[in-house]
Order: C-alpha cells, then sequence, then structure tokens
C-alpha cells in the first residue's frame, strides 16, 4: 500500500483552518477582559438579587462561548491553537507503509564487479512535501548506522526526483547536511571532494519529477556521481569521503529521521 501524498491545497486548507481556529480562540480571549473591564458592582449586585428570586425554578445556564473563553488563559489557549496546529501538518504527511515509495527499486545492483542487495528505501520529505524516493544498496544487511560505516565494500544510493529540484539547491543541501555531520577536520580533508559534490549538481539548472541521480562507491576508486545514468567525472575521494556522505542520512543529524529509519530497516 502506498502513503497517500497531500496536495498543495490540502496543505494549504489545513493551514487556513488552523489561523481560523486561532484567531477564534483569540477573539474569546478578547471578549473575556472586555467583560471584566465592563462589570458594574452594582449591576451585578442587581442581577445576582434577581437570579437569587428564581434560584428554585430555573435550570442551571449552558456554558456560553464567553463563559467557556473566562475559563482559559493566554496559554491555554495558545497551547489549544498549536495542539491543533500540530495535529493537522502531522496528519498531512504520509503515514508509514509497507510499500514506503512511489518510486519501484531493483532488488539488486551491479557495482564494481559486486552484486548488492536493496537495504531499504524511504522518501525525503521537506514539511509535507516529497523531494526524492531513496534507496541504499549494500553487499549484505544493516541495521543500524554503525554498521553501515563500519561495512566493507561497494556501497550505492539511488535518488529519483520526485518534485522539480534547482540543482544549486540541492548541491547546498546536500553539503548542509554533511557539514552538520562532520568535524571541521573532516571536513577540511575533504575540501576538493565537498567542492566538486557541488559542482555536479549546480552545474545542472534542476532535475523534474522522475529524473534519477546516483553516488556510487568502489572501494580504492572512490565515489562517482551519476545523473540520468552518466557519471559526472572520474571518481573522487576515499573512505573516509564516502562515510562523510552517508552521514548526511545516516549521521546523528540526518536530513529525514523517518527515512534513516527506512533505509535501515530489516
Amino acid at each position: 500500500m502506498k502513503r497517500s501524498s497531500a496536495p498543495c491545497w490540502a496543505a494549504e486548507g489545513n493551514v487556513a483552518r488552523v489561523m481560523h481556529l486561532v484567531h477564534g480562540l483569540r477573539k474569546l480571549g478578547t471578549a473575556r477582559r472586555d467583560a471584566r473591564c465592563h462589570h458594574r458592582p452594582a449591576a451585578a449586585s442587581a442581577a445576582a438579587k434577581e437570579a437569587m428570586k428564581h434560584t428554585s425554578t430555573m435550570q442551571p445556564p449552558k456554558p456560553t462561548s464567553l463563559a467557556v473563553a473566562r475559563r482559559l488563559s493566554r496559554r491555554q489557549i495558545n497551547l489549544a491553537a498549536l495542539a491543533a496546529a500540530g495535529g493537522l501538518v502531522f496528519a498531512a504527511r504520509p503515514a508509514r507503509s509497507a510499500d514506503r515509495t512511489q518510486s519501484k527499486f531493483p532488488a539488486t545492483v551491479q557495482v564494481g564487479g559486486s552484486k548488492l542487495q536493496l537495504n531499504g528505501a524511504g522518501t525525503r520529505h521537506k514539511f509535507v512535501f516529497k523531494v526524492y524516493d531513496l534507496a541504499l544498496y549494500t553487499a549484505s544487511k544493516v541495521t543500524t548506522s554503525e554498521q553501515l560505516f563500519a561495512l566493507p565494500g561497494a556501497k550505492y544510493l539511488s535518488f529519483i526526483a520526485q518534485r522539480e529540484l534547482p540543482g544549486t539547491e540541492l548541491g547546498r543541501l546536500f553539503v548542509k547536511g554533511l557539514n552538520q555531520n562532520a568535524t571541521p577536520a573532516e571536513a577540511q580533508r575533504h575540501t576538493a571532494e565537498i567542492a566538486r559534490l557541488v559542482e555536479v549538481f549546480s552545474g545542472r539548472p534542476k532535475l523534474v519529477p522522475g529524473d534519477n541521480f546516483a553516488m556510487e562507491f568502489v572501494p580504492g576508486k572512490g565515489t562517482t556521481f551519476y545523473i540520468l545514468g552518466k557519471p559526472q567525472g572520474d571518481p573522487v575521494g576515499d573512505d573516509e569521503f564516502f562515510t562523510l556522505v552517508l552521514r548526511i542520512w545516516f549521521g546523528k543529524e540526518p536530513a529525514d529521521d523517518l527515512l534513516k529509519r527506512d533505509l535501515l530497516s530489516a
């Protein structure tokens, strides 16, 4: 069963409903303050005396919207609005399912003379929108980042764009994720390789839905970047550099926590 993606207009509708709720709650809070400001002791006393005459016959009044507002503090109003907003946004994000990607990835690939198996696949989301599908291929099954980093042999990352991706933005996001999961010394050692990563993706105006790109690592040769099935120059870097690349999705600050979990699922 595939994830269902919420269209843009659905997300916008959710936001509109949240803003309407916030506006309504704030109006109730304002009404509560106005009621206090215009309260007159004499009028209240007269009303109380009149009410006492009918105590035995009158039914308890139903809470009005103003009465509800009086029970709500400003903090409670804000918390209610935030809870509603969070619920709507969470509901708009597709749920995790057995068939986790719209794209279909092969069960195995050949890399550097080695047959690699599909370890896991998932979708990178930005807020409620799909960015790309990603599949991880390894020589043997891994279920943790530590196992993946320590696993010898070739590795392969296969991507399929799910929305239009400007090349400069994609390259920038890759480098941002790499730097967030690398020490300054590690990043310094691989300045040339990181620059090449930016150059490869920034060299294209954009990728459109359905376009594929990949990162292939072969021990002793390095990392090769592919766009639309074509290698983008010679391999670069060593084992450490490809580990830095992997940390974009498998490090302590991954690009997407749910994607990381899907890629490492058994």
